[in-house]
């Protein structure tokens, strides 16, 4: 009641939001006031004003408030029978093109589960030994040491270059890698015959503001959204999969730099795990169901 008159700065807009009589709601704030021997509100010519007690009243209200959704939410979860997770972790390029049609097959034969997907590809070794990821959808590059995973191949990755269909080099024939140097590159990597390009920490480089219209030499994404966005909103450059391309709606604005350097380099992509994980059916299952996509991948290609 209190929160509400403050608000509006009216018992009656107050009283017909709480659905109350103007005068149920004067009288319920007047016996407060009057057991507390404080005054909540004052009149103003716009209207009631609260005093510091209803601030201070309205500020501890709402901790409370806080409190007690906290607690109908603890108690929902405990009610409800809890589901284990899957946890699996992959780059922006693998996620669409094995891991999201992999977990919606498997989410159908094992409804018992909840499978968590992130986009994030640092410290995945790290990750699997502390249990945090139960499985990562990686280059094998990424790891340094895999003496305690287990490691199958999945397929390969044909990266090409695009950019949007009003991008200064999309009608040449002839884009060279010295072309792109003049140009953000966007996504999750960054070809070796640009590294001299990236300037920084690759994994912690800023990206296309907007508002200002700034653009950063390399623009980090890791959704394939937002790499579309930056796409149509600047100059940028991506590095992505030529099938993730036709998959996604805006591909008809996007268009490949094709150039006698601009050579496609595939990168293979491996299920990695801990090797006391393989066992377990849902992860045995996914990998059996990224390999069955990659080979539909081969065949439609």
């Amino acid at each position: 009641m209190i929160d509400s008159i403050a608000r509006h700065r009216s018992i009656s807009r107050a009283a017909a939001e709480l659905n109350l009589t103007q005068s149920a709601l004067s009288h319920a704030i007047s016996a407060i006031e009057l057991q507390w021997g404080i005054t909540l509100f004052t009149r103003q010519k716009n209207g009631m004003e609260p005093t510091p007690y209803a601030d201070a009243f309205r500020a501890r209200a709402a901790v409370i408030r806080d409190v007690i959704n906290d607690t109908k939410r603890d108690l929902h979860s405990y009610v409800q029978p809890k589901r284990p997770t899957l946890k699996i972790k992959a780059g922006t390029r693998t996620t669409p093109i094995w891991v999201t049609p992999a977990i919606a097959t498997l989410a159908m034969r094992f409804q018992e589960y909840i499978f968590d997907s992130q986009t994030n590809l640092e410290n995945l070794a790290n990750n699997l030994e502390l249990h945090q990821t139960d499985l990562a959808v990686a280059p094998l590059a990424l790891f340094q040491d895999t003496g305690l995973f287990f490691v199958e191949q999945i397929g390969k990755i044909d990266n090409r270059f695009f950019a949007h269909v009003t991008h200064p080099l999309s009608d040449r024939g002839d884009v060279t890698i010295s072309d792109l140097r003049h140009y953000p590159l966007v996504g999750d990597d960054v070809p070796h015959e640009l590294a001299d390009f990236v300037e920084g920490n690759p994994g912690r480089l800023g990206q296309f503001n907007p508002l200002t219209g700034e653009i950063i030499p390399t623009i980090r994404v890791n959704a394939i959204f937002e790499i579309f966005g930056v796409l149509e909103r600047s100059t940028a450059i991506a590095r992505l999969p030529n099938d993730l391309i036709y998959g996604v709606r805006t591909a008809n604005r996007i268009v490949e730099l094709k150039g006698p350097s601009l050579k496609s380099r595939p990168v293979e992509i491996y299920a990695i795990g801990l090797k006391s994980k393989r066992h377990l059916p849902e992860i045995a299952t996914m990998i059996d169901v990224m390999k069955e996509i990659e080979n539909q991948r081969n065949l439609y290609q």
